[in-house]
């Protein structure tokens, strides 16, 4: 296993950027030092495949393995509540899991996570773990926050149980997430692209060879590895081949660019780093959106019960006991 001291700034970078590009806005996320740096992870019963010049690409890893937080904290600001979540000895495994590498501008993404060989969709009996997660408020005493305190045990056993739900959903909905620079400009996948004398039969669902490479150059369909059938990728009038058609680069799935009249090539840079990028919908009638305003009443709604039970407690003392030393007797 391996022992990985992270560059926490970059980290935490990342992670928010990746919030902001889904449209999560007023979501931030922090991990501290400790949790970083401490961070454990080992794999085993690993095999390995790597072709060249093939789509859907196949470069994957499939592999038992864990990871091991033994302490830290997360820290989560959303919608004006902030909460601290700390870790104890906090322990994930997983079986035969699927990842696929993807190589853009030099570096190495996450592509998508399946299960076994063939890729299929993950599956919450993958996982196991163990451990504890303490929830508590980064800053006041308001009810919400003494109810985390009164329910904490309770709560860490809940959220350690459903952390194989949480990864599952995670691992499973993952597309393209960097992994680090070092990919050289000979591991990027490239695709010759196949001529065809009409644009349906270009656009026509796909064969594959025994390796699960395509035979020809169509790509619609439904790939064992992909979750949804890939039916977006166009054709247009070849540049070299006059009355013939070739499937547009760009609509190829796992970003893709022309460098030759007839060859794709992994682009460089990917669609969410790009200028004119469109970034998810976060108009006020967007999921996210209505889930923030709810967040943000909860947390005014907080504070006003706070305040009212303050009050309860300062109005009861002074209707029982007077000016909080003690009533006068009766006749006195």
């Amino acid at each position: 296993h391996m022992n990985v001291l992270s560059n926490v700034s970059w980290l935490n970078s990342v992670f928010n950027d990746q919030l902001e590009w889904h449209g999560l806005k007023d979501f931030k996320l922090y991990v501290d030092e400790v949790l970083a740096s401490s961070f454990e992870w080992g794999l085993h019963n690993t095999r390995a495949t790597w072709l060249v010049g093939c789509w859907p690409p196949q470069r994957y890893l499939v592999t038992d393995g864990w990871v091991r937080f033994p302490a830290g904290r997360v820290t989560l600001h959303i919608g004006g509540i902030s909460l601290v979540v700390s870790v104890y000895n906090l322990r994930a495994s997983f079986r035969q899991l699927r990842a696929d590498i993807e190589c853009h501008g030099g570096w190495f993404f996450l592509g998508s996570v399946g299960k076994d060989a063939e890729g299929l969709e993950v599956t919450v009996d993958r996982f196991e773990a163990s451990g504890e997660v303490d929830v508590a408020c980064e800053f006041g005493m308001t009810a919400f926050c003494m109810a985390l305190m009164v329910w904490q045990q309770h709560l860490s056993a809940e959220v350690v149980k459903w952390l194989p739900q949480f990864l599952t959903a995670w691992l499973g909905s993952t597309q393209q997430m960097p992994l680090g620079p070092g990919c050289p400009d000979a591991l990027h996948n490239t695709v010759s692209v196949t001529p065809y004398s009409s644009k349906e039969c270009c656009e026509d669902s796909f064969a594959t060879d025994r390796w699960g490479c395509l035979v020809g150059g169509q790509f619609n369909g439904r790939h064992r590895n992909k979750r949804e059938v890939v039916q977006g990728v166009t054709c247009e009038p070849s540049t070299t081949d006059p009355g013939q058609w070739v499937p547009q680069c760009e609509r190829i799935p796992g970003t893709y660019k022309k460098t030759f009249p007839g060859v794709c090539r992994e682009a460089d840079r990917l669609p969410w780093q790009m200028p004119d990028f469109k970034k998810p919908d976060d108009s006020e009638d967007s999921g996210w959106s209505h889930t923030l305003t709810g967040l943000k009443y909860f947390a005014i709604a907080d504070m006003l019960l706070t305040l009212a039970l303050l009050w309860c407690s300062v109005a009861s003392c002074g209707i029982a006991c007077g000016t909080c030393g003690g009533l006068r007797p009766l006749g006195a």
